[in-house]
């Protein structure tokens, strides 16, 4: 049997946070313990990943969005509801500095260019804050969510898995 050779050589090593180039596309290392599926697992066991402390989604205005738009208190809205995505950032597998340009705006276009495959609102149910108020910048008609099964996700409970 011929032997298997690897093109390229082992995978390069940084420190974790730091973008490590690699023929196809930049990549940065996480710390351990933040991958998608310890992202996933946190999802299923912390208490409030929204901050809303004990308080249900509201109404929001763009301007309440803008107010948090640094890393330590980082909001975004996607097609119209409005996440705390603070709690997430570190575990973003394209870094904290691609996820701070939405910060405290609308970036679904930006979501969607990247990851027009994921489901947004599933992956960040527990980080919800609201929805944008209907006439407000990148709300969609009944106060938030364009897409019809999202919809389900707040009847269904915290369980609900697609």
């Amino acid at each position: 049997m011929p032997a298997i050779r690897r093109s390229g050589g082992a995978p390069p090593v940084a420190a974790a946070g730091t973008v490590v180039s690699s023929d196809k596309k930049n990549r940065v290392v996480l710390e351990k313990g933040h991958s998608q599926v310890d992202w996933m697992r946190l999802t299923r066991t912390a208490p409030d990943l929204a901050g809303l402390r004990g308080e249900r989604p509201g109404l929001l205005t763009v301007e309440d969005v803008r107010r948090h738009s640094s890393a330590d208190d980082c909001w975004t809205v996607l097609e119209g509801r409005v996440y705390n995505i603070t709690p997430y950032l570190s575990f973003h597998p394209g870094g904290v500095d691609m996820l701070l340009q939405g910060a405290g705006r609308d970036s679904t276009a930006l979501f969607l260019k990247y990851h027009p495959w994921v489901n947004m609102h599933f992956m960040l149910a527990k980080c919800m804050v609201g929805r944008l108020e209907d006439g407000q910048p990148g709300a969609t008609e009944g106060g938030g969510a364009s897409r019809d099964e999202d919809d389900e996700d707040e009847d269904s409970g915290d369980d609900a898995v697609r």
